[in-house]
């Protein structure tokens, strides 16, 4: 049996790449850098619907017809999914996706049916076609599905209102005398319906790659009467971000590796966090100390990406041909070649302290990394690699140079979404301070710091009134979320 639990005799089961070199990306010598200033990480923003009298804040087009706009506004433009594997999620409460949504009649029209459906779905692709038959060229799953029925006409609701939590007519039609309240007729004017859903952090976040993609969408459907009658739908992305788990320490653990060469050389390699925000500055310490004659000639740092895709409950798999970055690189300048002379002595042993970038969202929009995933049929897992090129002057006769030697140091890490640092997932302070968890944290990379996090479930509820100024004050009730 293999390691994923497969009968070496089923060829089918597997579909592994041919093992080649891999080939390193040097991200540093790009013709073109990105612009850090620029966040790439989201897809296009729908245009903002303007007009929408009931605050909220931020109101997105997600429909429009001749008769009617169809708008909606999240309390919260990204939701975090505590816990970094499938253990730490299961403990962890469940955050909430909760926002309104307004339809903004324009002409007077009867409704059969206002709803709102909240999808969760997953895509790998296959280009080889998946086996045995190989027919099928991608295989899509259905994570979750919920909706909201917010009017219908079969229910005898408020012939003003039609159960919308706010709505405003225009005054117009507000003369009874004139216009009559029915069930099924909407008067031109604005009608707010609130919803809200718990989602367990054991869903997978989303994910978009090459080969495979877990996303997630809100899709209002508004039905008329008539059949030739032109329905009002769309859809709005929402976007599940995964985070640390309040218990963890992975954040916070340093990774020490601490050996012995050929009784040559001592060395130890120190990074701060095995968990690491895309497009952050990571600290690293190298201490050296030397038991014989050697020189250190380079010093460089690979980050290891591993993408594997599974289909059909796990049975058939394929292994992407794994990516390997430069993120780091030193180099002796000196003439003797050797780079130990310029670190720092502490007695016998000679220290040096750095930073590591690691990719951001530019990087990643690029498809050239990603962050770590936890979705069973979309595994992406990453090692930290430090490579040293050495060589022992015992070892060189005269007239010959001595021979090199490499020595590799792999260090697993967790790369998660650049959206999850301390000013987006941490309790805000009662005090004025910017706050925005749609940011991106790759433009100022230093002070962007990992997780130590209460739940989401326990911070203070977004108003969707009030969402940028809430930090300043103390958090709202939950029931003055939508309140007008």
């Amino acid at each position: 049996m293999s390691m994923f639990g497969l009968s070496r005799n089923k060829s089918f089961g597997s579909m592994n790449v041919t093992q080649k070199r891999d080939t390193v990306i040097r991200l540093t010598d790009r013709l073109s850098q990105p612009d850090p200033t620029k966040h790439l990480y989201q897809e296009a923003k729908l245009r903002k619907c303007e007009g929408i009298k009931y605050k909220a804040r931020e109101w997105l087009l997600v429909s429009e017809t001749g008769s009617m706009r169809v708008a909606i506004s999240l309390a919260e433009p990204v939701l975090y999914l505590q816990g970094a594997s499938a253990s730490e999620s299961r403990d962890e409460k469940s955050t909430v996706l909760r926002g309104a949504m307004c339809i903004h009649v324009l002409k007077t029209s009867r409704l059969k049916k206002i709803q709102l459906g909240f999808y969760g779905k997953a895509r790998t692709e296959w280009p080889d076609g998946i086996p045995p038959k190989r027919t099928d060229m991608y295989e899509e799953s259905n994570i979750m599905y919920h909706s909201w029925l917010f009017y219908h006409y079969d229910q005898k609701l408020d012939p003003e209102s039609h159960g919308a939590i706010w709505h405003s007519i225009d005054s117009t039609y507000t003369d009874t005398s004139k216009y009559t309240m029915t069930h099924d007729h909407f008067y031109p004017g604005q009608y707010v319906y609130a919803f809200e859903l718990p989602i367990s952090c054991t869903f997978p976040e989303s994910i978009q790659t090459d080969m495979g993609m877990v996303y997630y969408y809100l899709e209002p459907f508004v039905e008329k009467y008539g059949t030739f009658a032109s329905n009002a739908s769309g859809r709005l992305k929402v976007e599940l971000i995964r985070s640390l788990s309040t218990a963890s320490i992975a954040s916070s653990e340093p990774i020490i590796v601490s050996r012995n060469w050929d009784n040559a050389l001592h060395y130890e390699i120190s990074i701060t966090g095995k968990c690491q925000v895309m497009g952050q500055r990571v600290p690293i310490l190298f201490k050296f100390t030397p038991l014989a004659q050697i020189k250190l000639q380079k010093l460089y740092v690979i980050l290891i990406e591993r993408r594997n895709y599974y289909c059909r409950q796990r049975t058939v798999h394929r292994k992407e041909k794994t990516r390997q970055l430069l993120v780091y690189e030193k180099v002796a300048t000196n003439e003797d070649g050797n780079m130990l002379h310029i670190f720092r002595k502490t007695g016998n042993t000679l220290e040096f302290e750095d930073y590591v970038r690691i990719p951001g969202c530019h990087d990643m929009a690029s498809n050239i990394v990603n962050f770590d995933t936890t979705y069973p049929n979309i595994k992406i897992t990453h090692t930290l690699r430090t490579v040293l090129l050495l060589s022992r002057m015992e070892d060189a006769r005269p007239a010959e140079k001595p021979k090199s030697y490499k020595i590799f140091i792999d260090s697993p890490i967790i790369i998660m979404s650049c959206r999850c640092c301390q000013s987006s997932t941490v309790l805000p302070a009662y005090e004025p301070h910017f706050h925005n968890s749609a940011a991106c944290r790759c433009v100022d990379p230093i002070t962007a710091t990992l997780i130590d996090t209460p739940s989401p479930a326990l911070s203070p509820a977004a108003s969707i009134e009030n969402f940028n100024d809430i930090i300043g004050t103390p958090p709202p009730d939950y029931d003055e979320i939508f309140k007008q």
